[in-house]
C-alpha cells in the first residue's frame, strides 16, 4: 500500500497535529493530579473519577464511530478545527461550581478530542511513516505530563486557584481553532493511491465483518484501559494506598506521562527498522513485568520505578497500532477502522479506570496495582490473538474511502 501526498517531514499540518495533541493530553490528563483536589471541592468519593472518565469516554466513542462518515465529507482541517471548538467549550465547564455541569461540559470536551483524535491519527496514518505516527503520540505524553506537572505546581505548591488551569487548556484549544483554520489550505486530502480495483465491503459495516478489526479492537481496549489507569489513578494509588504525601503522589501522573513522552520519542526513531509487531511483542511482555513489580513493591520508590518503566512500554503500543491499520485492513477501510479502534480506545479508557476505582473504593486503593496487572496481561494475550489472525488474513486492496 502506498500513500499518497508525501509531506515533507517539516509541515505545518505536522506540527499543527502535534499541538492538536498536545492540547487532548492536557485535558484528557490533568485529572490525574487535578481529582486529588477535585474530589474534596465537589465532595465526591474516588469512585466518581470513574463518571468523569466515563463522560470523556462516551463523548469520544460519539464522535469517534461517526468520525469516519464526516471525513469523507469534510476536509480534515476543517473536521479538526470544529473539534477544537467543541473541546474549547467543553473545558471551559471546569469554570463553573456544578458537579452535574463539570460531568456534562465534560462529555463535550470528549467529543471535541475525540474529533481531534479520529481526525488526526486518520492524517498521520494516511501521510506518514510509523515514526511521525509515534512522534504525533508523543506530543499526547507531553501534554499529558505536563497538564499533572502543572495543576500540581499551581494548585498545591503554590496554593493558587486551581480553575485557571482549565482555564489555560481551553486558551491552548482556542488557539489549535485558529491556527487550523488559518493554515487550512495546506492540509491535502485523504486519498489513498489504488493499487487494484476496489472490493466491495469497504464502508464501515464491511469493515466491522473483518475479523481482525474486532481483535484490534480489544487490543486497544485493554491498551488504553491500562494505560488511562495508570496515569489517573496511580496518584490515588500511592496517595490513599501506600500514605505517600499528596504534592508527591500528585507527581505520579507527571511522571508517567513523561515517560510516555520518552517512550515515543525513542520508538519514533527505531520503529521502522525494528518492525512493529517484534516491538509491540517486546513491549506488552515488559509491561506485564513492570505492573507485577508496582503490585508487589515493597517500597513507594521501587513503585515509582516500576510506573517508570511501564510508561516507556505502554507508550508506543496506541500509535504502531494506529499506524499498522492500513496494512491491517486495506487502506480504504483505514477511516473506518480507525475511527472504531478509537472508539474502542475510548471505551477501554473509562470503563478499566471506572472498574479499578470502584473496586479501590470498596477493597481500599492498594488493589488498583493487582487490577493493572490483571489488564496488562489480558492486553498481551489480545495482541497474540490479533497476531496470529492477521498472518491467516491478507489486507484488502488500497481504495478510495467509501462510506
Amino acid at each position: 500500500m502506498q500513500r499518497d501526498g508525501t509531506l515533507q517531514p517539516v509541515s505545518v499540518p505536522l506540527w499543527t497535529a502535534y499541538l492538536g495533541f498536545v492540547a487532548v493530553g492536557l485535558s484528557n490528563n490533568v485529572l490525574g493530579a487535578s481529582w486529588l483536589l477535585l474530589q474534596p471541592v465537589f465532595e465526591q468519593p474516588l469512585s466518581s473519577i470513574g463518571v468523569l472518565i466515563a463522560a470523556t469516554m462516551v463523548g469520544s466513542l460519539t464522535s469517534s464511530l461517526t468520525s469516519g462518515w464526516m471525513l469523507a465529507r469534510l476536509p480534515v482541517a476543517t473536521y479538526c478545527t470544529l473539534g477544537s471548538l467543541v473541546a474549547f467549550a467543553g473545558v471551559l465547564g471546569y469554570l463553573g461550581s456544578s458537579w452535574a455541569v463539570v460531568v456534562v461540559f465534560t462529555f463535550v470536551t470528549g467529543v471535541g478530542s475525540g474529533m481531534l483524535g479520529a481526525g488526526l491519527n486518520t492524517f498521520v496514518a494516511a501521510h506518514y511513516p510509523a515514526s511521525r505516527m509515534n512522534w504525533l503520540h508523543a506530543s499526547y505524553g507531553l501534554g499529558s505530563s505536563l497538564g499533572p506537572f502543572f495543576f500540581t505546581l499551581w494548585a498545591f505548591s503554590l496554593n493558587l486557584p486551581w480553575r485557571w488551569t482549565y482555564a489555560g487548556i481551553a486558551a491552548v484549544y482556542l488557539g489549535l481553532a485558529v491556527l487550523t483554520f488559518a493554515y487550512r489550505r495546506r492540509w491535502p486530502p485523504l486519498r489513498f493511491r489504488a493499487d487494484g480495483p476496489t472490493p466491495p465491503g469497504a464502508g464501515l459495516r464491511g469493515t466491522l465483518s473483518l475479523g481482525v478489526v474486532w481483535l484490534a479492537m480489544a487490543v486497544f481496549f485493554m491498551h488504553n484501559g491500562t494505560s488511562m489507569s495508570s496515569g489517573q489513578l496511580t496518584s490515588s494509588l500511592f496517595n490513599a494506598g501506600r500514605g505517600v504525601p499528596a504534592e508527591i503522589a500528585g507527581n505520579a501522573a507527571a511522571i508517567y506521562w513523561a515517560c510516555v513522552t520518552v517512550g515515543r520519542l525513542f520508538v519514533g526513531v527505531i520503529v521502522d527498522r525494528v518492525g512493529s509487531v517484534r516491538l509491540l511483542r517486546f513491549c506488552m511482555s515488559v509491561t506485564v513485568a513492570a505492573a507485577l513489580l508496582l503490585w508487589l513493591a515493597p517500597t513507594p520508590t521501587i513503585g515509582f520505578a516500576a510506573l517508570i518503566v511501564m510508561g516507556l512500554t505502554l507508550a508506543p503500543v496506541y500509535p504502531t497500532s494506529i499506524s499498522r491499520t492500513p496494512q491491517l485492513v486495506g487502506a480504504g477501510r483505514s477511516a473506518h477502522a480507525i475511527g472504531v479502534q478509537t472508539a474502542a480506545a475510548s471505551l477501554g479508557s473509562a470503563a478499566v479506570p471506572g472498574l479499578l476505582s470502584g473496586v479501590a473504593d470498596w477493597g481500599g486503593a492498594t488493589l488498583i496495582a493487582p487490577g493493572l496487572f490483571v489488564f496488562a496481561l489480558v492486553q498481551f494475550a489480545a495482541h497474540e490473538a490479533l497476531v496470529r489472525s492477521a498472518g491467516r488474513t491478507h489486507a484488502a486492496p488500497a481504495q478510495p474511502l467509501e462510506v
